[in-house]
């Protein structure tokens, strides 16, 4: 066991030190020496505090979920709920990376003065959100049941229940990211972004003690889903200040329909197909198309602009 442990750290730490120490390599044509004395850092140390302290309580309210969890309930509880949440976090990858690459873009609009192009970005940001949401969720739901003690075992069949309803906060994690990073913060909202995520922190730990008490795994997974979407109506609140919300919703229920679409299709395939990697791929592969196809047929706005795009390199 101490050994497993062992390995099992050198792994994680391993592969995070060698990924970090790829990137130096591309830095040398960016880089130049800076004196110190210019830097005045102390001018963007208040700035920076008001971008930290939401990532702090995001961190916490993150581990906390597994950490009451365990305490109130048994630690066989919380792996169930943490296999479930790093499946979760995983397939939002997409959508984090989204946000990391708009964020500049947006402050650099907002710098301009150009507000119409920044609401512009935010369009794009909720419509390219909503595109990988839906059908993420959809997806999910479709192959749980097969997925989850294929891919954990069959002692891990608790976990279905637990990801099933906390696939349910994937919707207000993407919006609240997009809204949040992509727009509050670089149009300098830092304060109203940071209250977001502060109001869903102690909202997560407040229901997280009954519903712990009461249904354990599950109970944290309905918590993590409130909370998140406490965020993402506070977020939509303070961002409707500067933009017509209606306008983020206008073609919802494209991808929407395409999903659930896609999704009975999967569903029907994942209760008829045998369990392996093939046959989850034929699963996973078909929805894709189905939810491709259908969205051109609805000719979602999203998909139009990347069709111009490719049309034009």
């Amino acid at each position: 066991m101490n050994s497993d442990l062992g390995r099992y750290i050198a792994i994680i730490s391993g592969s995070t030190f060698l990924g970090n120490i790829s990137l130096w390599s591309y830095l040398k044509k960016y880089l130049c020496k800076v004196k110190l004395c210019s830097l005045n850092i102390f001018k963007h140390l208040r700035p920076t505090l008001l971008l930290f302290l939401p990532q702090v309580a995001i961190n916490i309210y993150v581990f906390l979920n597994k950490i009451m969890l365990g305490s109130m309930s048994t630690v066989v509880e919380a792996g169930f709920f943490d296999s479930s949440d790093k499946i979760i976090r995983m397939c939002l990858t997409l959508v984090t990376a989204l946000t990391t690459v708009m964020m500049p873009r947006v402050a650099s609009m907002f710098a301009k003065g150009d507000e119409e192009k920044v609401n512009e970005y935010l369009k794009i940001g909720f419509g390219i959100a909503t595109l990988f949401a839906f059908p993420i969720f959809f997806g999910i739901e479709g192959v749980a049941s097969k997925f989850i003690p294929w891919f954990f075992g069959e002692k891990f069949i608790k976990v279905i229940p637990v990801i099933s309803i906390e696939a349910f906060a994937i919707m207000p994690i993407s919006f609240s990211q997009v809204l949040g990073i992509q727009y509050l913060v670089p149009i300098g909202k830092t304060n109203q972004y940071s209250k977001s995520i502060i109001f869903g922190a102690i909202i997560n730990f407040l229901i997280n003690i009954p519903l712990i008490y009461f249904y354990s795994a599950v109970g944290t997974a309905v918590a993590t889903v409130i909370s998140e979407s406490c965020i993402a109506i506070l977020e939509l609140f303070f961002a409707s200040n500067n933009v017509k919300i209606s306008l983020l919703f206008k073609e919802f229920w494209k991808p929407f329909l395409s999903s659930f679409i896609m999704y009975l299709v999967v569903k029907f395939l994942n209760g008829s197909l045998k369990v392996s990697f093939f046959y989850l791929f034929v699963e996973v592969f078909a929805g894709i198309c189905i939810y491709t196809l259908l969205l051109i047929v609805l000719r979602y706005e999203i998909i139009r602009v990347f069709v111009k795009k490719l049309l034009k390199k």
